[in-house]
């Protein structure tokens, strides 16, 4: 393997001396191995370019300046877990010349020789002098990076820049699986791109939540020009947000490391956390904490940026969003996501939509299963993959019906799966149905909004029971979870009630907890978490309950949550859609808040109360008052959380999906019933 090393790079002392050491031992290294072999030729330190060999290129700068002698390192992410610790592939130091460049050729770096090439990778700069007199200044506190992905997608063609815009862009869509710029990792199953083993259902069992998270920060950055990315039409991100965190970076990059990088590390320090030391780790835990401290971290902005933002003021919160349209979005409502990762959406104007785990369109402009659907409001996916679709009205059955699609993995995604000779499943226990859920044995179960309780079928499309479960205690049905037993929770909008209803039928509790229950899911306790849209607040209730409302966790009512933003420290706004993640973390979409809300839940910190409210006071999303941060939601409805950590909404106001960066904990999807890690 043969190093090429341009003299002309101001080395720094202790790398000099580590490699004109390595260059005289190395020979005799090999010689003594020779019977085994030995993977390392001679070092040859040039004073010369003429010898340059082609290889992965790129260049590294803080803001507009080069930095120079800047250590170049590529990893592959770890696979024990998230922030487990990533492998390095570069066993001897690779440094920027004076001008930010460097050249990772075939000799010096294994690019070849992955152990697959779906291996996920990511480089790093650390140090290096950013145009500082002298140049011996070395700056240890600019440790920056750019996301890759796939390992065989690097090329000798490849030209990669690191700068403060690819490594706020790194932050946020691998905030769930980093803890510093060394350790970004995911468990086996959610880190790498190979489909690997597959279930009974031929569905596959590893997530690659990691492997998207690396494309999704693709979305925000050109790898190649350091540049906020070139989106399809039917894509849009919030630019003020990502050059202004950008340029906060850059106050720390462009010095000599010391007093200059104090203002940033200090607003960037999480409650009750540890004060970051490099610019990766103060990125993430800005990120990380999007709600704690955004004025603070505004305030660092420096008056003449890098890179033009256009946000001049401080925003509600550094969240990063995606705003997705096409693919037949039309008034959108429930959403799930798919084993594959996609996203799939009921439009109420009675379409079927499909995207991509990036928002790519997969369905065609008009949506699948136009003609056939009308008033959809209901989504689930099965444990074979097939997607459910609700019809609040639809012929044969003026009650309703629902409908059964091919989901991604079938070869004809999106294809309506037929009831003998009508595209429709229906019966008389259907009465008007609203949300679905998935049981863990396969059942659909279907939400009767005129208050016929809830409709079970198998995932052939038999109905179980011909009459509605829970019917005598339900009232106007507008939104139900399974649960671990393949029961199920009803929320019921007009009684202000939540029944639990088992498996056979048996009435478990109808509990008095709610105002308005809208939007219901479950934890990992089978705790039942609802959504009071209008009561403002929301619901705990507890999985052992009984006929008595004494054995709700939470009741309506409770102090814990105000109703108005500008009056008290926490608030929901017309409470919809509930989602609970891995971290059993609670997400709630406030319909007529524009925002959405992060609660503490059953894993919240000793020093947290249930239930708290984690995001700020508005939610996260809440426009800041700065024109040039708009509103991002007109009317969130339906919510959930995928295993890349976004956090998915629908809007019917504005007709679009809006994503969420990173900023929940990974969740194997779609959740049947009860949220795990992927």
């Amino acid at each position: 393997m043969e190093i090429i090393v341009k003299s002309e790079v101001q080395v720094p002392p202790q790398v000099s001396v580590f490699m004109r050491n390595l260059a005289v031992l190395l020979p005799s290294l090999c010689l003594a191995a020779a019977l085994t072999g030995c993977g390392m030729g001679a070092i040859n330190i040039e004073s010369v370019t003429s010898q340059e060999h082609a290889g992965l290129q790129g260049n590294v700068h803080g803001g507009q300046q080069p930095i120079s002698g800047a250590t170049i390192q590529l990893y592959t992410v770890g696979s024990t877990g998230n922030g487990s610790a990533a492998h390095a592939m570069i066993s001897v130091p690779v440094l920027s010349g004076p001008d930010g460049t460097f050249t990772l050729s075939p000799g010096n770096v294994p690019l070849y020789t992955c152990a697959n090439p779906t291996d996920q990778v990511y480089i790093v700069a650390s140090g290096g002098n950013p145009g500082l007199t002298p140049s011996t200044i070395y700056n240890n506190a600019a440790v920056m990076m750019t996301a890759l992905g796939d390992c065989g997608s690097l090329t000798t063609s490849t030209f990669i820049t690191i700068n403060e815009v690819t490594t706020v862009a790194a932050a946020w869509a691998l905030a769930p699986f980093a803890t510093s710029a060394t350790n970004i990792g995911a468990s086996a199953t959610n880190a790498t791109d190979l489909a690997g083993a597959s279930d009974a259902n031929g569905l596959p069992t590893n997530s690659r939540g990691l492997p998207h998270a690396m494309l999704d920060a693709q979305l925000l950055v050109n790898n190649t020009t350091g540049m906020a990315a070139t989106l399809p039409a039917n894509l849009a991100v919030e630019p003020g947000k990502l050059y202004a965190l950008a340029d906060i970076l850059s106050t720390c990059v462009n010095s000599d490391g010391g007093s200059a990088c104090t203002p940033l590390f200090a607003a960037a320090t999480p409650p009750s956390g540890v004060v970051p030391a490099d610019i990766f780790t103060a990125a993430l835990d800005i990120v990380k904490n999007p709600g704690y401290n955004p004025s603070g971290v505004f305030a660092v902005l420096p008056g003449t940026p890098p890179f033009a933002t256009v946000l001049t003021a401080s925003p509600n919160d550094w969240t990063l969003s995606l705003s997705v349209t096409g693919g037949g979005i039309s008034s959108p409502a429930g959403l799930d996501i798919d084993r594959y990762g996609n996203v799939w959406v009921a439009d109420y104007t009675g379409a079927l939509s499909e995207f991509s785990p990036q928002g790519a369109a997969l369905s065609p402009a008009s949506g699948y299963g136009v003609g056939y659907l009308v008033e959809s409001y209901g989504l689930a996916i099965d444990t074979k993959g097939n997607v459910w679709v609700s019809n609040e009205q639809s012929s044969p059955n003026a009650a309703g019906s629902v409908s059964k699609f091919n989901g991604s993995g079938s070869g004809s995604p999106g294809t309506v799966v037929m009831n003998g000779s009508y595209t429709n499943f229906y019966d008389a226990s259907l009465d008007f149905p609203d949300a679905l859920s998935a049981a863990p044995n396969g059942d659909i179960l279907i939400a009767n909004s005129s208050g016929n309780g809830a409709t079970a079928y198998t995932v052939a499309g038999a109905v179980v029971s011909p009459t509605g479960l829970g019917a005598a205690d339900a009232s106007s049905i507008t939104a139900l979870a399974t649960d671990s037993s393949n029961g199920v929770w009803l929320a019921n909008s007009e009684g202000n009630t939540v029944t639990h209803v088992a498996s056979n039928g048996t009435i478990i509790g109808n509990v008095s907890c709610c105002d308005g229950a809208n939007g219901i899911a479950t934890d990992s306790n089978n705790n039942a978490w609802i959504a009071n849209y209008y009561g403002n607040s929301f619901s705990i209730v507890s999985s052992s309950n009984t006929a008595s409302p004494g054995d709700a966790i939470v009741q309506n009512g409770s102090p814990l949550l105000g109703t108005n933003p500008s009056t008290s420290t926490t608030y929901l706004s017309g409470p919809a859609g509930v989602a609970v993640d891995a971290g059993q973390n609670v997400w709630i979409a406030n319909y007529r808040g524009q925002s959405i809300s992060n609660l503490a839940g059953i894993n919240h910190s000793t020093s947290t109360t249930l239930g708290a409210m984690l995001s700020p006071a508005a939610g996260y999303g809440y426009p800041s008052g700065d024109p040039n941060d708009p509103a991002i939601f007109a009317l969130p409805d339906q919510i959930v959380a995928d295993a890349s950590g976004n956090v998915w909404v629908s809007d019917p106001g504005k007709n679009k999906l809006v994503m969420f960066f990173g900023i929940a904990t990974p969740t194997r999807m779609p959740v049947m019933p009860t949220p795990v890690a992927p």
